[in-house]
């Protein structure tokens, strides 16, 4: 029973027994005006014992639990519960009052009508609502995240990849709320868009979900907003799926690459005292997670096939160019990771060789950032950089004597987690 206070039916006559007492009892909730909990929880009774036999006073008793649907959640979960098969004409009308102003308060409205109603007849009808929603009530986008989220939990994968097309058409209205938005654009909303998706993608084989990935990609060209939101999906899925998602990585990387390009802003002097840090721009929403979504695919690049040669070579001049910018939280990753899913002699020393010639740079900022980032690649990479240290002494040396503290103290750290990983005092070599 879904109802609260479904005890109750332990002491009422059977509905089998003695329909038509139950029949006019129903007849006399909808002439009366639902006051209090006692009678919302003698209607759920009466609808969960009639079941088909409401079927006639449907159009009614949706109206009457809609009317305040908050009040009522556990009137209209009991229809949705009893009688899913028969409510077709009357969703529309459920969902658009459900997402009105929806809460956690009526959640369970929401996984009622995905767990309970067919996704044939379901699917249709949240297309619809999604569509208007968009426009006029972006917070109920919250409701058909919910509810699409328990249709793909509650549904076999042989079912839900006969509707994969119109998902597919769902989440494009879904994820374009933020380029599309009116108002104040609210994270949380595309944040569940993208958990919502990715508990498709579980559902789905390889073979189904590249259309869908590709498509999402080539959408997301029109526009910095689509972008965004199109590379924030890919940094939650490279983080759930790890070295699963390199079998679509492949896919975009390009198109990445090309991306963060465009993300990269021109070299700003140091700035002293530094300014008060400002709301993160579209485009530096943008960068972090194309950051995100690198350094996850050169983490679990494990077998070392997905970062190539050409793909190393189109990549490292973009990420080193954002050594730059005053933040580098996501770029650190990134970098470091790098090198060590290339595993090649001879791209680690390519790399370490163009990392460590930003060192030279006039601007302090730079510097900082280069020891930042040098720091996390040596404790990565472990042991192997003995290889390294003959090519890497000259930089250190001169790092040790910087005219910006900073940048010699990090040094200083440098030079500890090289004595660590190799074994072997620094003295005798700066």
């Amino acid at each position: 029973m879904i109802c609260t206070t479904c005890s109750l039916t332990r002491v009422l006559p059977s509905g089998e027994t003695y329909p038509d007492k139950f029949v006019g009892l129903l007849s006399e909730f909808l002439n009366t005006r639902l006051d209090n909990d006692k009678q919302r929880s003698w209607l759920c009774v009466t609808i969960e014992t009639l079941g088909v036999r409401c079927v006639p006073h449907i159009a009614p008793l949706v109206t009457m639990a809609t009317g305040d649907i908050v009040t009522n959640k556990d009137v209209i979960t009991s229809l949705i519960s009893t009688i899913p098969h028969f409510l077709s004409p009357q969703l529309p009308e459920i969902l658009l009052k459900l997402s009105v102003d929806y809460t956690e308060d009526v959640k369970v409205v929401a996984e009622a009508v995905g767990s309970r109603v067919a996704m044939r007849v379901l699917l249709p009808i949240v297309n619809t609502v999604t569509l208007e929603l968009l426009t006029t009530s972006p917070n109920g986008m919250l409701a058909i995240c919910d509810i699409l989220q328990t249709t793909i939990q509650s549904n076999a994968a042989k079912i839900i990849k006969d509707h994969v097309t119109m998902l597919s058409s769902i989440f494009m209205v879904l994820l374009g709320y933020r380029d599309n938005s009116t108002t104040r654009f609210d994270e949380h909303i595309e944040i569940k868009a993208v958990e919502c998706l990715t508990d498709l993608v579980y559902k789905l084989t390889e073979k189904e979900f590249l259309p869908l990935f590709v498509s999402l990609m080539e959408w997301s060209q029109s526009s910095v907003d689509r972008a965004t939101t199109f590379y924030h999906l890919t940094s939650v899925l490279s983080t759930k799926l790890q070295g699963i998602f390199l079998l679509f990585g492949g896919s975009i990387f390009n198109n990445l690459v090309d991306r963060l390009k465009l993300t990269v802003p021109p070299s700003i002097p140091d700035e002293s005292p530094r300014k008060k840090k400002k709301k993160a721009t579209p485009t530096e929403d943008l960068q972090q997670f194309i950051l995100q979504s690198l350094s996850n695919m050169f983490k679990y690049d494990q077998n070392h096939s997905f970062t190539t040669h050409d793909r190393f070579e189109m990549v490292l001049p973009v990420l080193l160019e954002i050594l730059n910018q005053d933040d580098i939280t996501h770029l650190i990753p990134a970098l470091s990771y790098l090198p060590l899913a290339a595993n090649s002699d001879r791209l680690c020393k390519q790399f370490n060789f163009q990392l460590l010639t930003l060192s030279k740079n006039l601007e302090s900022k730079v510097r900082r950032n280069v020891v930042e980032v040098y720091k996390e690649f040596v404790e990565k990479i472990g042991q192997e950089y003995t290889a390294l240290l003959p090519d890497s002494l000259p930089f250190i040396s001169e790092l040790l004597e910087d005219s910006d503290p900073q940048v010699e103290d990090t040094t200083h750290e440098i030079v500890k987690t090289i004595e660590k990983v190799t074994g072997e005092s620094m003295d005798q070599h700066l």
